[in-house]
């Protein structure tokens, strides 16, 4: 349960404020690269977000828990919750935009293309507009004296309906990102918001890194990777929602701190999970 908080910690910033009723829906979601060292990681699950409210049950898969869930009633704040031992953990989500600020991250040759595209396919039942984000840049990250060069492109293929707001949530579409005081962070996070609710969405990243061969290794890097993160809403539905739903149990206790949250390139290239 612990190293899967972490994951959450870093990406779940969690939902925009929808202008009606609570939403339920269930979801699926995938990623696969083609490094032999990365497992296939996914996730099934059912979500609700009511306003500024949310939660999401975890039943099946390999990147979370199952029988674990995540609520909360504010975006500043997740609580992770395991009901077979009856404990919760806290993650503070302005910490994880703080160790982001405080990253020595430089963003360079940023460009970003936004299309919409012609197909308007029906998914769950509802129709959607089809938007396509082209991203390129080179990040660099210091680890001491030590630069870190990796040049990153990535396609986001989203397909979105307005039927229900605009609402979002880290599942599936990268969440809603606070502003961490470097502008070109900012910008590149900025570039993947799209208008409305996505129901599907492919995320396809291409890193390159110019790091030499390291004899003393055994495990040899790739100088090229390339990750897909796939979603799909199987189900949504609008439904009435209690207080109860978005809050801790009483009688659960506080679990270990989650460690310090992943490195923040995990955020900027759609890695997955394993590295």
């Amino acid at each position: 349960m612990k190293r899967n908080v972490l994951v959450m910690g870093v990406v779940l910033a969690l939902v925009a404020v929808p202008a009606f009723a609570a939403i339920e829906y269930e979801f699926s979601q995938k990623t696969t690269t083609e490094d032999p060292l990365m497992p296939v990681t996914d996730l099934s699950a059912k979500a609700v977000i009511d306003g500024t409210r949310m939660r999401v049950d975890f039943r099946a898969g390999t990147l979370y828990p199952p029988g674990t869930y995540a609520v909360s009633t504010d975006p500043r704040q997740v609580f992770f919750v395991d009901p077979s031992n009856k404990t919760y953990t806290e993650v503070n989500m302005a910490g994880a935009t703080t160790a982001l600020a405080a990253s020595s991250i430089r963003i360079e040759n940023f460009q970003s293309k936004l299309e919409t595209m012609t197909d308007r396919p029906v998914i769950a039942g509802v129709e959607t507009e089809h938007y396509r984000i082209n991203i390129t840049y080179d990040i660099t990250v210091r680890m001491g004296n030590l630069p870190l060069k990796r040049n990153v492109k990535t396609t986001v293929d989203s397909w979105n309906t307005n039927r229900f707001g605009d609402m979002a949530q880290d599942f599936i579409s990268g969440g809603r990102t606070y502003s961490t005081g470097n502008e070109q962070l900012d910008k590149l996070m900025a570039s993947t918001r799209l208008p409305g609710f996505p129901l599907r969405q492919t995320i396809t990243t291409r890193t390159q890194h110019d790091l030499p061969p390291n004899k003393n290794s055994k495990i040899e890097i790739p100088p090229v990777r390339t990750a897909v993160r796939e979603m799909w809403v199987n189900a949504i539905r609008e439904v009435p929602t209690t207080g109860a739903l978005f809050t801790v149990p009483l009688t659960f206790a506080r679990a270990d701190a989650p460690e310090a949250p992943r490195a923040a390139t995990k955020v900027l290239t759609f890695e997955p999970e394993g590295k």
